[in-house]
């Protein structure tokens, strides 16, 4: 549970002379005895910690009672988030990342600094509905070494970047410590499995102050094991019915389904038997295929090894002058598993069915095929994220003025192995090698078109499969037809012949220079007029490489994203408070941002602010900001991306729905790239709210906020495309026989959003006597509107209101009680998510309610030990008819899978 931090000069005070004073960017002068601080949202500093916008506050204190064990894990419970990245996701396009989605308005939306300076966009896009969203990965950033978080949800941020359009998240690392901590945990689960085990360090030595200098050191260390679906009770299968849903098991399995193309005859036992309760129909043109139950193979949490160290060394060259340095290391490495290849027609060429006469068909005609390649293995995510980060910079007060500059290096390194992959190429050569060899001359064996034309939107794919299916002959004289019905009577090496080791590679660069300066101008009623001012630019660079297999689609049923490109931005910003009276403050702030490189796109955003004070216990304040969002690499990268949409009707082979006609239910190939002619978002933000303190025992904060997105960039889904262009070739591409083969599409500007809602926070202290001192805190987010604007199948423009609809509850909740009774401390603490419109046969997706306990013993010397239960009523997420494989039966964007979690840790201060 978060909370805000009471706006008191002598609180203010009292956190500087203990060393723990509010600085946006943690860097504390040695020499300055004042009582000024900067407030995350602020380049002004000032004696008062409540500002206009609203700004939350984490603490060590209260990141240590969660029982997080990642910085990601901790923020994505906070009220304000919406649906976010983490490992509950394990069948993304980001693998081994996480990532926060404040006010649900995109990951893209989201400013991550540390230290007050930002981090480097994730090598590898999420991809949504509405396209591709960079964001910055949360996941491996040492614990250890954070003193605080802090959140400035007004977003538009004047002096930080004015693409915060859902705010700001500062993680601030300890500064000026000097001592040594060490600890250790150790976690398991109820089920006694995704066992943890982990170390941590924080070292510091020197004193500006005393010494000149400071030195210190943080360090984390932890392993987990892979968590598997299976083995939960409610992710085991993707057979929903007897909790009120669907049977969403796949018609791909082993054993597989042979279908007589004439006939519809089966053959249910392919490779094995099937029994009567697998012989279900679903969404398939034809019904009564073997089904398969992929969940019962995949990864519900990956295995993940982390390590993340944090050092920072401070040099007083002068009472006036401070150097410092910052370094960063975090390495995280990540293993999950799937369930085999399906023996999916993905490009096109004609691989999903057997033609008549060949050994591997049972029946006289041609035969439809759904099967998975068991033979060749499970397949899985194997990859390591490094993220290297060096901040050089000098700071100091000279004149009157305070300044800082400093020059930062940031470089993300992803390597990633999608393992046990199947090729399309190489199965056409062990199904049909007559049809491979007229298709590598140049042919249309299947009356699917020549490759030329199945690939006519992607030339270099054509002349890649070519020459592949050109190797067909050597390959079939080794191997010889594929036995479905019996696949260990294959000859051998036929499996590692099909395997393919998909690689992907991801490189993120982000190099800049920042300087600002600050002073007090003159005295007004209220106090001193303060002027901040500041400059940077930096040079971001992002490439996202799939190999060969990957980009042209020859990996069955794996989707690829790709990317690369270059930019340089550069900004200027002011700021300026004046404190008209000792009640009332009006602050105003302008920023230009230039973006050159992928795209050119500049803006000024102006940001105002007023706070009034009546009396001691009562904060009026209120903010209005203009957002830019400038369109990120991903956006308008030339490289494409390519995905597979299912169950698309055709409007023009099948205009009316008929499930014995294949064109009504399609899977078909779409490829995105990005669009170098966008324009930035624009977006309007308000907040109103108060700090009521009517006691030193209890505080309330109520903010409102409102937020206005237009020329918002996304992406159409695949049928809305196919039903507005049905017969534009850019687009909609066809084969001979008019079938279409591929989507085509790119980012454009026809949305836009409409959220507002409010936020509302109650923290209170009371002294029970010889019970102890107990601190609570409860906090709420309530989305009252959110509405979404685009454009239907008919091109007209629409109004859809998402609020309370999937991923978009209408409110988040967090609680927190901490009993401090000597040498003990208890906590009870939780958080719950709304209930929604499901998928599928949910009409309603219960809340989610998740209950955390924890108990602390301090009564040995410089030694606390930590017992923490995660989930104590060990409740399952809320059912939800969807499926994903290992994500069956509930969302994994809100739900909580792990069950019960179990923590016991130890820390020891010399």
């Amino acid at each position: 549970m978060v909370r805000f931090r009471r706006s008191r000069v002598g609180q203010a005070a009292a956190l500087v002379v203990s060393g723990l004073a509010v600085v946006a960017t943690a860097n504390v002068w040695a020499q300055d005895t004042s009582q000024r601080v900067e407030v995350t949202g602020s380049r002004i500093k000032r004696t008062d910690l409540e500002t206009a916008s609203p700004v939350q506050r984490i603490d060590k204190a209260e990141i240590e009672r969660s029982g997080a064990t990642t910085i990601n894990d901790l923020l994505q419970r906070i009220s304000a988030n919406g649906a976010g990245i983490d490992d509950r996701i394990t069948n993304g396009f980001a693998p081994g990342a996480g990532g926060l989605n404040l006010r649900n308005l995109g990951f893209n939306s989201t400013l991550v600094l540390i230290n007050g300076r930002r981090v480097a966009t994730y090598p590898f896009a999420q991809q949504l509905s509405t396209g591709s969203q960079g964001f910055n990965d949360l996941q491996n950033i040492p614990i250890a070494a954070v003193d605080r978080i802090e959140i400035l949800k007004d977003g538009a941020s004047a002096v930080y970047g004015a693409d915060a359009v859902g705010g700001v998240v500062n993680i601030i690392m300890r500064n000026d410590y000097s001592g040594l901590e060490v600890g250790g945990i150790a976690g398991i689960s109820k089920f006694s499995d995704g066992k943890m085990f982990g170390a941590n360090l924080a070292a510091g030595k020197g004193s500006l102050s005393s010494d000149r200098y400071n030195v210190l050191i943080g360090v984390n260390l932890s392993k987990r094991d892979e968590v598997r679906s299976i083995d939960r009770p409610w992710a085991r299968t993707e057979d929903l019915r007897n909790r009120g849903g669907s049977d969403n098991r796949s018609s791909y399995g082993t054993p597989g389904t042979i279908t007589d193309m004439v006939t519809d005859d089966k053959l249910f036992d392919v490779g094995g038997t099937c029994g009567p309760a697998s012989q279900r129909g679903g969404s398939s043109v034809r019904g009564g295929f073997c089904r398969y139950d992929r969940s019962q193979l995949g990864s519900l949490m990956p295995e993940s090894e982390k390590i993340g160290v944090f050092t920072k060394g401070q040099f007083a060259i002068t009472p006036d002058i401070t150097a410092f340095a910052e370094l960063l290391f975090t390495r995280n490495k990540y293993l999950s598993h799937s369930w085999p290849a399906g023996s999916t027609d993905d490009v096109g060429i004609g691989t999903f069915f057997i033609p008549a006469g060949s050994p591997s068909n049972p029946f006289p005609n041609d035969a439809e095929i759904r099967y998975r390649f068991a033979d060749v293995g499970n397949r899985g995510d194997d990859g390591t994220s490094d993220n290297k980060r060096l901040v050089l910079g000098v700071q100091g007060r000279n004149f009157g003025w305070d300044w800082e500059g400093a020059a930062n290096l940031n470089r993300i390194n992803v390597d990633n192995v999608a393992t046990n992959n199947a090729l399309n190429s190489r199965l056409m050569c062990l199904m049909n090698p007559t049809a491979a060899a007229s298709y590598a001359a140049g042919g249309d064996p299947l009356g699917l078109g020549t490759l030329d034309q199945i690939f006519a939107a992607n030339p270099p794919y054509a002349a890649y499969f070519r020459n592949e299916l050109a190797k067909c002959a050597t390959a079939f004289a080794t191997f010889g037809y594929y036995n479905f019905v019996n696949p260990a009577a294959n000859n051998p090496g036929t499996a590692s012949y099909l395997r393919h080791d998909a690689t992907r590679t991801g490189r993120s660069k982000q190099d800049g220079f920042d300087f600002k300066v600050s002073r007090e101008l003159t005295q007004l009623g209220g106090g001193p007029l303060g002027l901040a001012i500041g400059a940077e630019t930096r040079k971001e660079k992002v490439s996202d490489i799939p190999d060969t297999q990957l980009q042209t689609g020859d990996t069955l049923a794996i989707s690829a994203a790709q990317a690369f490109g270059e930019r340089r931005a550069s900004a200027v910003y002011a700021e300026i408070g004046a404190p008209i009276t000792k009640a009332l403050e009006l602050t105003a702030a302008v920023r230009y941002d230039r973006f050159t490189g992928n795209g050119k796109y500049s803006n000024t955003s102006p940001k105002f602010g007023v706070r009034y004070q009546p009396v001691r216990q009562l904060v009026l304040r209120a903010t209005a900001s203009k957002a830019f969002r400038a369109p990120s690499l991903f956006e308008t990268t030339p490289a494409q991306q390519t995905a597979f949409d299912f169950g698309l009707q055709d409007p023009v082979l099948c205009p009316v729905f008929d499930q014995n006609n294949p064109n009504c239910i399609m899977d078909v190939r779409t490829v995105q790239q990005g669009n170098p002619n966008l324009k930035p978002e624009k977006t309007n933000i308000y907040t109103l709210g108060f700090v009521f303190e009517p006691s030193d025992a209890a505080a309330l904060t109520v903010d409102y906020w409102s937020i206005k997105r237009k020329d918002e960039i996304g992406t159409f889904d695949a049928q809305t495309l196919l039903d507005l262009f049905p017969n534009d070739p850019t687009i909609v591409v066809r084969n001979n026989a008019g079938v279409v083969q591929q989507i085509n599409t790119v980012p454009v500007q026809l949305n836009g959003t409409r959220t507002s809602g409010i936020d509302l926070e109650l923290t209170t202290k009371a002294n029970l006597g010889e019970i102890g001192r107990l601190n609570s805190k409860f906090g709420i987010t309530y989305v009252h509107k959110y509405e979404f604007t685009t454009v239907d199948s008919s091109r007209n423009q629409v109004l859809q209101n998402y609020n309370g609809t999937y991923n978009q509850p209408r409110w988040r909740m967090n609680w927190d009680f901490a009993l401090d009774r000597g040498n003990w401390e208890f906590d009870v603490g939780g958080n719950s998510i709304g209930n929604y419109d499901g998928l599928g046969q949910t009409v309603r997706v219960a809340p989610e309610v998740v209950w955390n306990a924890g108990v602390a013993f301090k009564g040995i010397k410089n030694l606390t030990l930590r017992l923490q239960i995660n989930n104590v009523l060990n409740r399952a997420p809320s059912f939800d008819d969807e499926s994903s494989g290992s994500n069956a039966g509930y969302n994994p964007q809100l739900g909580e899978p792990m069950g019960r979690y179990y923590l016991f840790g130890l820390q020891y201060k010399f």
